[in-house]
C-alpha cells in the first residue's frame, strides 16, 4: 500500500465532521451511475460502445477547410466538444466514487460505501457497462488519428481510486470477489499499456505524459500485487527521467515550452513526487536533492511577476496533492502543513476537483 496506516490517520485527522465533506458527499450521492457506455458522441471507426473514447482537447476544425478536416492544433485552448466525450465521464466517475469512498472510510457512512460499490461495479465489472481495458481511441483527432498515446493521461485518477479500494472493508456489497474482478481488469489494462503501440509510445514520451505513465504502471502493479515488477519498472524506466527532464536549476524545460507552462510544470513535478513516494514504499531510492531543487524552483518562480514563459490560461496555484506527495517522500511535516494551507477543504489533498460538466 502506498500510504502507511499512520499516514492515512494523519490525512483523515481533519476530515471527519468537516462541513465541506457533508456538502460534496451529499452531491456525490445524488450523481448518476457513470458508465463508459453512456455516449453523447459519434464513435470513431472501429470503436465499440464499451470502448473508452475521448477527443484531443487542443484540436479544432480547420476553418480553411469546408469539412474542417483534418483538425488543427491550438495548444492550451480546449475545444468545448472535448467535454462531450468519455474524458468528462471518467473524470466524473473517479471524482464521485473517490468522494464516496473517502466519506465511507473516514466516517463509516455505509450508504456512501454502497453507492461507491455500485459505481465501481458499473465501470469495471458489469459486462454490459464495463470499460474495455484499453484506450485505443483516447484523444483521437478527426481526420488524423483514431487514437493517440497522449490520451492515456485521461486515466490519471485511477491510481488514487485503487488506493482507496484497498482500504475499503468488505461490507455493503463490497466482496473479495469484486476486488479480484477490479484487479483482473487492472491487470488487463496494465498489460495493454505495456504492449500496445499507443501504450509503448506513451512510455517513450519525454514530458509529463511519460512520468504520469510511470505513476500509473507502478501504481497498477502495486494494486494487483506485483511489487517486484513495480520496483523494477521504477528503477529501469522512471529514475532515468530525472536527468532527462530536470534542468540543473530544478526547472523542467519541456513543460516550460507549453502555453500553460505553470500548470504543466506543476503537474509534472507532482507526478515525479508521486513516483518517488511509490518508490519509497518499495525501497527504490529517488534523488532527494534534485526533487527538492525542483520544488524550490517551482515555489520561488511560479507566482513571480517575472515569469517569462507562455501562460494563456489562469493558474490556480500549486496543487495540495503535490505537497501531500512531498510529505510522503521527504517525511517532513512542513509539506503536510503546506498541503493543508493550500487546500480550500481537506478533499483537495486527495482529489482532482474542478468544475464538472
Amino acid at each position: 500500500m502506498l500510504f502507511t496506516e499512520d499516514q492515512w490517520k494523519e490525512l483523515f485527522a481533519d476530515v471527519r465532521g468537516d462541513a465541506e465533506l457533508a456538502r460534496i458527499t451529499q452531491a456525490a450521492m445524488a450523481e448518476p451511475i457513470y458508465t463508459v457506455t453512456i455516449k453523447r458522441h459519434v464513435l470513431p471507426k472501429g470503436a465499440a460502445p464499451n470502448d473508452y473514447v475521448s477527443i484531443a482537447p487542443y484540436w479544432w476544425p480547420d476553418p480553411q477547410k469546408p469539412d474542417g478536416l483534418p483538425w488543427i492544433r491550438r495548444d492550451g485552448e480546449v475545444n468545448p466538444v472535448f467535454y462531450e466525450y468519455d474524458a468528462n465521464t471518467i473524470y466524473n466517475f473517479t471524482t464521485v466514487t473517490q468522494t464516496l469512498l473517502l466519506a465511507g472510510i473516514a466516517e463509516g457512512r455505509k450508504e456512501c460505501v454502497k453507492r461507491a460499490v455500485e459505481q465501481v461495479e458499473s465501470w469495471f465489472i458489469t459486462p454490459s457497462t464495463r470499460m474495455n481495458p484499453n484506450m485505443r481511441h483516447a484523444q483521437f483527432v478527426p481526420g488524423r488519428k483514431d487514437g493517440r498515446c497522449f490520451g492515456i493521461i485521461d486515466a490519471r485518477e485511477l491510481p488514487s481510486l485503487f488506493e482507496l479500494l484497498k482500504l475499503l472493508p468488505f461490507e455493503c456489497g463490497w466482496t473479495p470477489a469484486k476486488l479480484d474482478a477490479v484487479r483482473a481488469w487492472t491487470s488487463d489494462f496494465m498489460h495493454w499499456l505495456l504492449t500496445h503501440p499507443l501504450g509503448i509510445q506513451a512510455g517513450d514520451t519525454l514530458n509529463n505524459h511519460a512520468i504520469n505513465y510511470d505513476c500509473m504502471i507502478s501504481s497498477f502493479a502495486l494494486f494487483v500485487g506485483d511489487k517486484e515488477f513495480a520496483a523494477d519498472y521504477l528503477r529501469e524506466r522512471c529514475l532515468p527521467r530525472i536527468n532527462q527532464q530536470f534542468a540543473e536549476d530544478g526547472s523542467m524545460p519541456l513543460e516550460l515550452e507549453r502555453t500553460d507552462s505553470k500548470g504543466y510544470s506543476t503537474f509534472a513535478l507532482m507526478c515525479f513526487l508521486q513516483a518517488a513516494a511509490i518508490g519509497k514504499s518499495l525501497g527504490v531510492p529517488f534523488p532527494k536533492e534534485m526533487l527538492e531543487r525542483g520544488l524550490s524552483w517551482l515555489e520561488a518562480n511560479v507566482n513571480s511577476i517575472e515569469w517569462k514563459w507562455r501562460q494563456i490560461v489562469p493558474y490556480n496555484g500549486i496543487y495540495p496533492r503535490l505537497y501531500q506527495f512531498a510529505w510522503m517522500f521527504f517525511a517532513d511535516t512542513i509539506y503536510l502543513a503546506k498541503a493543508r494551507a493550500a487546500s480550500k477543504n481537506p478533499w483537495d489533498r486527495m482529489l482532482e476537483i474542478r468544475k464538472r460538466r
